[in-house]
């Protein structure tokens, strides 16, 4: 099997992934944005306990100083994270909608500028869809941040499936075009 035939196939799952798992945390948005704080809240832990551990084996005061503090400070937030929840889902919201914003304006720009090779439009139409919803996210914030980011992240998560899912079935399409040529 060649390795173009794998990537079409592995896009393809992929994408099935996303919309299954996008539809979950659409049904369940309230835990979808709480386990996305906790799990925030918990890699900023392990981080901040791995530069704690990792600064008493600097050769210098100095490092040592700086990498201890950068653990305090990650470790305090992600304990900060888990012991205020609602605060942190409120916090998070609005990086959320920094992040929705930001995907949006690279999704529209990926799609001007891939417009010759075609079939951008779902590109495109995603990229408006996660600005749409990072407005949504600030015209809503802060009453809705609780669900707000699970229902976005869900939607977000499916229209990035259904996008994998359109481009792998056009890479298979022009991969037998290829091979029948």
């Amino acid at each position: 099997m060649e390795k173009s035939q794998i990537s079409w196939k592995y896009l393809l799952f992929e994408g099935i992934a996303f919309i299954i798992l996008g539809v979950i945390a659409a049904t369940l948005p309230g835990l979808t944005t709480l386990s996305f704080e906790l799990l925030i809240g918990s890699l900023l832990v392990i981080g901040g306990l791995s530069q704690v551990w990792r600064s008493f084996k600097q050769p210098s005061t100095s490092e040592l100083i700086i990498t201890l503090l950068s653990g305090i400070i990650y470790g305090v937030t992600g304990v900060l994270l888990w012991v205020y929840p609602l605060v942190g889902m409120l916090t998070l919201t609005v990086l959320v909608a920094l992040f929705f914003l930001l995907e949006g304006i690279i999704k529209i720009i990926a799609a001007i500028r891939l417009y010759k090779v075609g079939n951008i439009f779902w590109l495109f139409l995603s990229g408006v869809i996660a600005l749409a919803m990072a407005g949504l996210i600030w015209y809503g914030w802060p009453t809705a941040g609780i669900w707000f980011i699970g229902l976005l992240i869900g939607i977000n998560m499916i229209f990035y499936g259904c996008t994998a899912v359109i481009v792998a079935l056009s890479l298979r399409k022009a991969i037998k075009k290829i091979d029948n040529a």
